[in-house]
């Protein structure tokens, strides 16, 4: 082999490297509690969220290796069951169904909207019941190589993009009695693009955190908005 071609995939190993050495996983922030009386006073339960999403996962990330194909990609619609991300390793620290749950009862918790509102195994634990069903956590990237094969990674070195980062994020919420009735429901979806995407400024691969926070803030005057409506009635 060439000394040109060990630079070269000397140079691709480490730049590979630096982007998988990267641990991914769930971080949500809570705002800090309310100090108010409750709007309903009323014990929430939020059970495990049921999750609704299609097992669709491609990776063609090695597309980019073949000569004169421009790129590789990846789609995931389960991304935390593993497969090569742009920036972080394959497998990521994330349950979405208990994750975000746990992240809806403390944000409502932190409300003061209800009396009380606590995550839980048992929905039959709480007055009302805060049921989420997620319906997306697409992502989506792409590695470019510019027809180049292992020498496009090159080109990145001299400023040239080397991909782009898509996430969406899609979860339904309602808000029943035990008996089933809803009291209030609503879907939310937010995306997260990032292209293009340089090798001096790489982005996390995972926003789902982030987006989820803007839900919930939402969720919260949402609910807030229509507690107060139920309340004047």
């Amino acid at each position: 082999m060439k000394r040109l071609d060990v630079f070269v995939l000397i140079i691709v190993f480490c730049s590979i490297l630096s982007g998988c050495a990267t641990q991914k996983g769930w971080h949500y922030n809570v705002e800090q509690k309310k100090d108010r009386k409750p709007i309903l006073n009323k014990t929430v339960a939020v059970p495990v969220f049921k999750d609704a999403r299609l097992d669709k996962n491609n990776n063609s990330f090695a597309m980019y290796l073949i000569p004169l194909f421009p790129f590789g990609w990846a789609d995931y619609t389960i991304p935390e069951g593993g497969g090569a991300k742009l920036n972080s390793i394959p497998i990521w620290l994330f349950k979405p169904n208990e994750d975000l749950a746990k992240a809806a009862a403390e944000e409502l918790e932190a409300s003061s909207l209800f009396k009380e509102v606590f995550f839980t195994q048992r929905a039959s634990e709480g007055e009302l019941i805060f049921i989420g069903t997620i319906n997306s956590t697409n992502y989506s990237g792409t590695v470019i190589s510019y027809g180049l094969s292992v020498y496009g990674p090159l080109l990145w070195f001299f400023g040239l993009p080397c991909g782009s980062i898509h996430n969406q994020l899609g979860v339904e919420f309602k808000l029943t009695d035990r008996n089933n009735a809803v009291l209030w429901q609503n879907s939310y979806t937010r995306k997260y693009d990032k292209s293009p995407v340089w090798l001096y400024s790489l982005p996390s691969d995972f926003q789902y955190d982030s987006m989820y926070k803007e839900i919930m803030l939402k969720v919260v005057a949402d609910l807030e908005n229509k507690l107060k409506k139920m309340n004047n009635n």
